[in-house]
């Protein structure tokens, strides 16, 4: 008895110790182009680790636009699973397209070890939901 309890122990240490898959900027950002803007390259994005919430790419886009804000969206990426939020205005929305699921297809190597997760971290939500408070799907 002693013997197996050992057992399931150390593969539970072994298995608590395996890193985690994150997806890397260059992928956390090619996820918005897809997602946010159909593909469209013609935008600047800048990602960046959030300090709060290191399970997250806080990721910048801008255009150029000689009459107005420079910003084209704030956008929140789970380095784990992939799930792309928009964080403009006053609701969080979980951003799904076809092309968006293609894309992410193609992460499913990078994303496969995360599976067990997936689910639980799939409702993680980034700060500034909770900060707002209200969230809903978009298609």
């Amino acid at each position: 008895m002693r013997q197996l309890w050992r057992a399931v122990a150390g593969a539970s240490l072994v298995a608590a110790q395996r890193p985690h898959v994150e997806l890397a900027a260059k992928q956390a950002k090619e996820l918005v182009t897809q997602g946010a803007f159909k593909g469209d390259r013609t935008y600047g994005l800048f990602a960046e680790k959030d300090n709060f919430q290191p399970l997250f790419w806080d990721i910048e886009a801008t255009w150029n636009n000689p009459r107005g804000s420079m910003i084209a969206g704030h956008f929140a990426v789970n380095a784990r699973t992939g799930t792309l939020w928009n964080l403009e205005g006053s609701v969080c929305n979980v951003i799904t397209s076809a092309r968006l699921e293609r894309y992410r297809a193609t992460l499913s190597g990078a994303l496969e070890a995360n599976l067990s997760i997936s689910l639980r971290l799939s409702r993680t939500r980034p700060m500034e939901c909770s900060i707002i408070g209200r969230t809903r799907a978009s298609r």
